[in-house]
């Protein structure tokens, strides 16, 4: 499936899809986001627009934003293509400790 034509009931699909951490539909700030959360720290996964000029002609491109937080501050990443969306998804899961390996670890 293309970024272009997915819901956000899609993106929640396929971020599940991954094995990777649990995701749900955010609420409040996070409205229109899905995230994954435990403790301190989170993931959400939302879509966003940027209009990049190609020749004489502007584009309107849909792309899909992954940021992660802890508690003292975050990182996040625009991603063209869910190739992209994926890895940085799984690279911030195992920095922050929200991978599904770490909290099957943390209930022993």
């Amino acid at each position: 499936m293309e970024i272009e034509e997915m819901t956000l009931g899609d993106l929640l699909a396929w971020a599940n899809s991954l094995g990777v951490c649990t995701f749900a539909t955010g609420s409040g700030a996070l409205e229109g986001r899905i995230v994954c959360e435990k403790g301190g720290a989170r993931i959400d996964v939302g879509f966003g627009r940027y209009s990049p000029t190609i020749g004489d002609e502007r584009a309107n491109m849909r792309f899909v934003s992954v940021r992660a937080w802890q508690k003292d501050g975050g990182m996040g990443a625009p991603c063209g293509t869910l190739e992209k969306a994926e890895r940085n998804v799984r690279l911030y899961a195992e920095r922050y400790g929200l991978s599904e390996e770490h909290m099957q670890l943390s209930l022993f």
